[in-house]
């Protein structure tokens, strides 16, 4: 689906980049650029730079770099259309599409979202205000969910009628299907989907209605949680309640919470810790990790412990290397849920987040603290369910040294740990440990776990991190010389020339950069490898004279020569030694003309007209 490119190109030059950015981070005005605290990691003193002019923006920090529509896309996790459309709303501008059928398709999804958002308004008031929700409300109060807080996350009431949302809507029968809110039965009347149960409106993260989660009365009928069915506007398995409103604290932690329940988020949020989202009636999904990478690298769980184990242990190993996450777990007391640890004691389920373990560690040492080791038996079989554990892990080196920790716990000798982990194998769900020295080998006797790991160039725990390629240095004179081109083009395009440079790739941004004059469109043109150094210069500014730096150009453009001259006639290309000798003379007196100052604006030129004339010899 694509945006006219009339309408594309106003968003992006008409946009107020620093009025988007604002909203994120505090930006003072640094001469022509401003300056302030990166959005995209911690920091204590800013590294991040905005170009207003351009629309541009780069962080010195984490390299973090784009333009407006890249802002509100990493920031708002959203695709490159809806983040055109989020400026287009900011702005007040009509888009048009060139693909009428999908452009329509969105405005599908919206009129939908604004019909869930008018049933939200509604379940909402009819908890606070009508009589038949008292019991709701009581329940409610007797969670620890005052007024206030039930205001703030607009939970609702689902009165216990077949179709009393129905009533109140007037939808159409597609509409009302469509928005998941109910369905046409089989005498062809719409029927409420939620009946008689304590709602909780689920959002997309740009804070878009798209369903409720629908819990019933104690004592009611039915599964204790529903909740709204996929639909044009909700699945399930790429949405997690909380996250509008958690985002910006997830971006400025660096970390996520995830947890089990609608109320777990809320308790979370007493606690002052208002980072926390909740699945949606699902596991967490890859779809969700992809979301929530967008914002943050460490992931914290928040569920029952046996949840966070064997079952669920490849999928998080695999999700850790593929998209570099931190996954750690929150240690919580047996039995106790967040939601009433945060009625009880906040202060300890925020120390709990701040103190979340290492995903394996926590699993290891979770079965460690449970085992008996008052008997030899007892740490022997100890080691070998830790083991059974360790071994999932893909790491062969972060395995090892866990095993230390399990040999120090079980006072086993750590050659006898080794042994045993060679061997060891991962448990089944629910499969009880068995006689010390199972064969966990194949016919070759490798272990199984480290045969199969993955490259180096993909392991986690500390040993390999795949890095992206930093950009070369440039030698400052040069850096100097593309920060001219490309806020003072005029000033310095007649004095240097791209065979200056000292790598082609630098030359053809000073080449694109004075052909097009127009920073966005030289970064759609360049390679990769340039595109990182484009959006440095394009937030930095420079107050050097074109002349100084020119002539230091190709004062050393001069060395280069002379040396190239020196090496053709040493190895005999024929020409005599008075040449050779009048042509070093005239290196010599040129190079201490470009040191003059009231002759070295003309040398320049004079240099100019000595390539070019050469260039068209050698041609």
């Amino acid at each position: 689906m694509g945006i006219h490119d009339d309408d594309l190109d106003r968003v992006r030059k008409d946009s107020d980049i620093v009025q988007v950015i604002s909203g994120y981070t505090q930006l003072k005005r640094s001469g022509t650029r401003f300056t302030g605290l990166c959005p995209f990691h911690s920091e204590r003193s800013g590294s991040f730079s905005v170009n207003a002019a351009d629309n541009l923006y780069y962080c010195f920090g984490c390299q973090a770099k784009g333009d407006v529509i890249t802002f509100v896309r990493e920031k708002e996790g959203l695709d490159f259309v809806g983040a055109v459309e989020w400026l287009a709303q900011k702005m007040g501008l009509q888009l048009r599409y060139t693909d009428a059928g999908q452009g329509k398709d969105r405005q599908r999804k919206a009129k939908l979202s604004e019909l869930i958002g008018q049933a939200a308004d509604w379940y909402h008031e009819l908890l606070l205000t009508s009589p038949e929700a008292a019991p709701a409300r009581a329940y409610l109060r007797q969670r620890g969910l005052n007024g206030e807080l039930v205001r703030q996350f607009k939970i609702g009431w689902a009165p216990d009628q077949w179709d009393a949302l129905a009533k109140h809507l007037r939808a159409s029968d597609k509409d009302f299907t469509d928005s998941g809110l109910g369905l046409v039965n089989r005498r062809n009347r719409q029927q409420d989907w939620f009946r008689g149960r304590i709602l909780f409106p689920i959002a997309d993260a740009q804070g878009n209605p798209v369903g409720f989660g629908g819990r019933v009365m104690p004592g009611g009928e039915g599964a204790k949680y529903i909740n709204s069915r996929d639909s044009v506007v909700y699945n399930k398995s790429g949405v997690l309640y909380g996250l509008d409103r958690a985002k910006s604290d997830i971006v400025n932690a660096g970390e996520v919470v995830i947890c089990e329940g609608y109320t777990d988020v809320i308790g979370y949020h007493i606690a002052g810790v208002p980072r926390a989202v909740a699945t949606c009636g699902t596991a967490l999904t890859e779809e969700h990790v992809k979301l929530l990478k967008k914002f943050g690298s460490r992931v914290v769980l928040s569920f029952d412990g046996d949840k966070a184990g064997q079952a669920a242990a490849e999928k998080f190993y695999a999700w850790e290397r593929t998209y570099d996450l931190d996954v750690r777990v929150v240690d919580l007391p047996e039995g106790v849920d967040p939601g009433d640890l945060a009625l009880s004691n906040p202060k300890q389920l925020a120390q709990a987040v701040t103190e979340a373990r290492p995903f394996l560690e926590f699993r290891v040492n979770r079965v460690l603290k449970a085992a008996s080791i008052d008997s030899v038996e007892g740490r022997a079989r100890a080691a070998e369910d830790a083991l059974s554990v360790l071994v999932e892990h893909p790491d062969a080196l972060v395995q090892d040294a866990y095993a230390l920790q399990i040999a120090d716990h079980t006072q086993m000798a750590p050659d006898t740990i080794r042994a045993m982990l060679k061997r060891a194998t991962p448990r089944k769900p629910g499969e009880r440990s068995t006689a010390v020295g199972r064969s966990g080998s194949d016919a070759t006797g490798n272990n199984r776990a480290v045969a199969n790991q993955p490259p180096d160039a993909e392991r986690r725990g500390g040993v390999v991190s795949t890095l992206a390629r930093a950009t070369r240095p440039v030698p400052a004179t040069e850096l100097e010389a593309l920060r001219l081109v490309l806020h003072r083009t005029d000033e310095i395009a007649g004095l240097v020339v791209p065979e200056l440079f000292t790598e082609q790739h630098l030359g053809d941004i000073y080449a694109l950069i004075t052909e097009h004059r127009n920073i966005n469109r030289v970064i759609e043109l360049a390679d990769s490898e340039s595109t990182e150094l484009l959006y440095r210069l394009s937030v930095e500014s420079t107050d050097a004279d074109p002349v100084d730096v020119a002539s230091l150009l190709w004062g050393r453009f001069l060395a280069v020569e002379k040396d190239k001259r020196m090496r053709q006639y040493h190895t005999g290309t024929g020409q005599d030694m008075e040449a050779l000798t009048a042509e070093l003379r005239w290196f010599q007196a040129t190079k201490e003309a470009l040191r003059e100052a009231t002759t070295k604006e003309q040398t320049v030129a004079d240099l100019l007209a000595w390539l070019m004339s050469t260039s068209e010899e050698a041609g």
